[in-house]
């Protein structure tokens, strides 16, 4: 007779972080969470019943015994999709994938951190490899905590190690901005589309991601994003969700009625490709074309953003917690330590105009 403590009761749930169905199961007294990797409740029955079938037949997988590839799999189509920057993630998993291939999780070591590390410092910096080894590092804690799988994260000992010996160095802060000619001269260089998205860029502070994905109308309730040309703002959902009203300026309304009397006849974005009614996905290149032509130093669509703050803290007053509102920082002193740079040139000038 099969012994009452020994047999497993499971369901199905939507998990919070994740669109698929996930199993849940009690078995002696214990909970076991495995993702279904289905949207269908359905079929996430039918693997429910398979794996409760391993469980009790002892042959499911724990998490020590998984490999990277497997863990990379759910980390993109359980993790990633849940995040608004995702190009991050999925650059470093391209450059991670060559190296941690095949590998047991636990079985990857300092050793093998250490490989990666030397190659990859022969083709980029520093700063880039972090990144590379924070998507690591969060692959593994989401191993730890969504998937409840029973791994220890080698990345952060490994990488405080390094960093006592001097590696690893992030770069100091960016601090590029347009000042009032650099402005101009990347306005008249460029035209149409790109030209209005930069304008309301430099009027508005939006982040780049926020920018492309804004809409005219409201286009997801959940995480707004959208145009409000009869109150002059825009409502918009930033990092960790946190929402903040823009208002706009002269020059961003300008943009934003233009583009309304050309909008598409079904694409819901305010910046679109016209040939396919869709989001443009690469403006990193149509921005360095822009610079060139204009032949000032290169910039960037965050250097754009910080343009607008800079503007926003020097040319017209605001205080540090007004533009932290308006750029959606998630507290005042993020911006103190973006904006602190401003404090130093203005004592560099205070003290040249002293010294004539």
């Amino acid at each position: 007779m099969e012994n009452a403590e020994e047999r497993t009761v499971a369901s199905v749930y939507k998990h919070k972080l994740s669109k698929n169905w996930w199993g849940r199961a009690y078995r002696n007294g214990k909970e076991i969470r495995v993702s279904l990797r289905t949207t269908s409740k359905v079929e996430a029955n039918k693997r429910l019943a398979q794996w409760i079938y391993d469980l009790d037949n002892g042959s499911y997988q724990t998490g020590c015994n998984y490999t990277y590839d497997q863990l990379a799999e759910l980390f993109i189509t359980e993790y990633i999709p849940t995040l608004k920057e995702q190009r991050r993630y999925v650059t470093s998993l391209r450059m991670l994938t060559p190296y941690f291939k095949g590998k047991k999780l636990d079985e990857i070591s300092g050793a093998d951190l250490w490989a990666y590390y030397s190659a990859r410092i022969l083709e980029c910096k520093e700063p880039t490899i972090n990144r590379d080894l924070a998507c690591l590092s969060s692959m593994y804690g989401f191993a730890q905590i969504n998937l409840e799988w029973d791994i220890n994260n080698p990345v952060l000992v490994w990488k405080k190690q390094q960093q006592n010996k001097g590696k690893l160095k992030e770069s100091p802060p960016r601090t590029r901005y347009l000042n009032h000619h650099e402005q101009e001269l990347l306005i008249e260089a460029t035209h149409g589309t790109f030209r209005d998205a930069l304008i309301l860029c430099l009027y508005t502070g939006l982040r780049a991601d926020e920018l492309w994905a804004l809409t005219h109308d409201p286009y997801d309730n959940k995480k707004p994003n959208h145009v409000d040309l009869y109150n002059s703002r825009l409502i918009i959902t930033g990092k960790g969700d946190k929402q903040r009203k823009v208002p706009l300026l002269p020059e961003a309304k300008e943009v934003l009625e233009r583009a309304r009397q050309v909008r598409h006849i079904t694409s819901p974005y305010v910046f679109f490709n016209p040939s396919t009614g869709t989001r443009f996905k690469d403006r990193k290149r149509g921005m360095d074309g822009a610079v060139e032509r204009a032949k000032i130093q290169r910039i960037t669509w965050h250097d754009v953003r910080r343009t607008y703050g800079c503007r926003m803290l020097n040319d017209r007053k605001l205080t540090m917690q007004e533009v932290s509102l308006l750029l959606g920082h998630s507290s005042v002193r993020v911006t103190q330590e973006r904006y602190a740079f401003l404090e130093e040139d203005k004592v560099h000038d205070k003290l040249l105009k002293t010294g004539e």
